[in-house]
C-alpha cells in the first residue's frame, strides 16, 4: 500500500475488545523494534492469561488508526479500568478528588501495558507516518473513546522521558505529570571493571567484596536466551517469583499462565539469569530486551542469600549489557536502595485527560505536585549516587 496521507485525511478509527482481533504484524510494525513489553505476543500473554481481563479489572479496548486503504497507521494499547492495579500510585489522590468533585472515577481508560510499570511508548506509530500528526489523532480518538464509554478519564502511564508523545499530549490539553524510575545508561565506559571504576573507593570496594563472598558461598551463574531457554523455564521460574512476592507479603500479579505464554512467543526477547548453590536454585531474573533497550523486571529468590539480588539483578545485567551492546537498562520504578547500588532516578511522564471541565483544573493541580515531589526525590536519589564527582578526590 502506499504512504499515508501526512494530515490525517482519510483516516478512520476503531476500537478491539482484545488484541487478537489486531494483526499482530501491522501492531508489531507500529511498535518498532526496541519496545518489547508492547508487543502483540506480550499483550496477548497478558489478556489470554487473565491477568487483562475484565474479571481482574481491565477491560480490553485497543484503540486503532486506520488509513483510507484499511492499514493500520497508528495504535494505542487501550484498557477500560475498574482500578488502578499496577500503576504504583500514578494517579494517587485523583480518584478521592473525583468522587468529592465530579462522581465516579470509575471506569476510567488507561492506555498502559497491564501489570507492568515500566516506561515506554504508549501511541504507537507506523514507521514513515507523520508521528506529530498521528499521537493527536490518536489523543483525540483515545478522548472520543472515553466519551463513548462512560469513562471518567483517558490516562496514560509510564511514559519515557523524552518522548516526543509527552508534549504532544500536553498540547492536546492533558496534564502531565512525572514519578521516577531507575536506569542504567551507557556511557564513555567499554567494560563493568571502567564502570565500577567511577565510584568512590569506598563503594566499588563494598561490591567487589559482596561479589566475592557470593563466589565463596558457591553461588554460580548462567544466562539464558532465545532458543538456549529450557522448556521448563516458565515451571522454574513462576515459583521463585511467587515467593518473592510472599516474602513481601504482597498480592502476586501474574499467573503461570502467563510466563507460559511469554517463554512460548517470544523466548528471542527474553534474557533469564539463573543462580545456582551446589546444582540448587538459588534465584532467576527474566528480562526482555530490544536492540537497545533492556527491562528487568521480574525476580525470584529461593535462598535466604545477602547480596545475591543486588549482584544478580544489578551488576551482572550491567556486566551483560556490555557484552550485547545495550544503551539502558531500566530497573522500574520502585527501590530507593537502588541510587545506592550506582543506578539513577530518571523521570517517567504520565498524561491525563479529564471529561468533565470541572476537574481538568484539580487535575493540573495534582500533576504539579506529583512533580514537584518526584523532582525532589530525583534531587535526594541523584545525591546518593555512589560516582565520583567532578573536581573530587576519591
Amino acid at each position: 500500500m502506499g504512504e499515508a496521507a501526512q494530515d490525517g485525511a482519510g483516516w478512520s478509527t476503531q476500537s478491539h475488545s482484545s488484541i487478537l482481533e489486531i494483526p499482530a504484524s501491522d501492531w508489531n510494525a507500529c511498535v518498532g523494534h526496541d519496545d518489547p513489553l508492547l508487543r502483540h505476543q506480550m499483550l496477548d500473554a497478558l489478556e489470554r492469561s487473565g491477568v487483562a481481563s475484565a474479571e481482574n479489572g481491565f477491560t480490553p479496548c485497543h484503540v486503532v488508526l486506520k488509513d483510507a486503504g484499511g492499514r493500520i497507521v497508528a495504535a494505542a494499547p487501550a484498557y477500560l479500568k475498574t482500578n488502578s492495579k499496577g500503576e504504583l500510585g500514578a494517579d494517587i489522590g485523583h480518584a478521592i478528588a473525583h468522587r468529592r468533585v465530579v462522581g465516579e472515577y470509575f471506569p476510567k481508560l488507561q492506555v498502559e501495558v497491564p501489570m507492568v510499570p515500566f516506561s515506554g511508548q504508549r501511541l504507537l506509530v507506523r514507521g514513515g507516518v507523520d508521528r506529530r500528526v498521528a499521537i493527536r489523532r490518536l489523543a483525540e480518538a483515545l478522548q472520543a473513546t472515553a466519551e463513548e464509554r462512560g469513562a471518567s478519564s483517558v490516562q496514560i502511564s509510564y511514559l519515557r522521558d523524552g518522548s516526543d508523545e509527552v508534549d504532544a499530549l500536553a498540547a492536546c490539553g492533558f496534564a502531565m505529570g512525572q514519578s521516577n524510575t531507575y536506569t542504567w545508561q551507557a556511557g564513555d565506559e567499554t567494560s563493568f571493571d571502567q564502570f565500577l571504576g567511577r565510584m568512590i573507593t569506598k563503594r566499588r570496594t563494598e561490591i567487589k567484596r559482596h561479589r566475592r563472598r557470593l563466589a565463596d558461598e558457591g553461588v554460580s551463574f548462567r544466562h539464558y536466551r532465545g532458543a538456549e531457554i529450557p522448556a521448563d523455564m516458565s515451571a522454574t521460574f513462576f515459583p521463585l517469583y511467587v515467593d518473592n512476592f510472599l516474602r513481601h507479603r504482597s498480592e502476586t500479579w501474574l499467573n503461570q499462565s502467563f510466563f507460559d505464554h511469554v517463554f512460548r512467543t517470544m523466548s528471542e526477547r527474553i534474557d533469564v539469569s539463573v543462580s545456582t548453590v551446589g546444582g540448587e536454585l538459588a534465584g532467576a531474573v527474566f528480562s526482555v530486551a530490544g536492540p537497545s533497550r533492556g527491562y528487568s523486571l521480574y525476580w525470584g529468590q529461593r535462598a535466604a542469600m545477602r547480596f545475591l539480588y543486588f549482584d544478580q539483578v544489578i551488576y551482572r545485567a550491567i556486566e551483560r549489557a556490555f557484552v550485547t551492546g545495550l544503551e539502558c537498562l531500566d530497573f522500574g520504578a520502585t527501590g530507593e536502595h537502588k541510587a545506592h547500588y550506582g543506578l539513577a532516578p530518571s523521570p517517567t511522564h504520565h498524561a491525563f485527560w479529564y471529561r468533565s471541565p470541572a476537574f481538568r483544573d484539580v487535575a493540573i493541580a495534582a500533576c504539579h505536585g506529583r512533580t514537584r515531589t518526584a523532582e525532589a526525590e530525583r534531587m535526594a536519589e541523584t545525591a546518593r549516587l555512589p560516582f565520583v564527582r567532578s573536581g573530587e578526590r576519591q
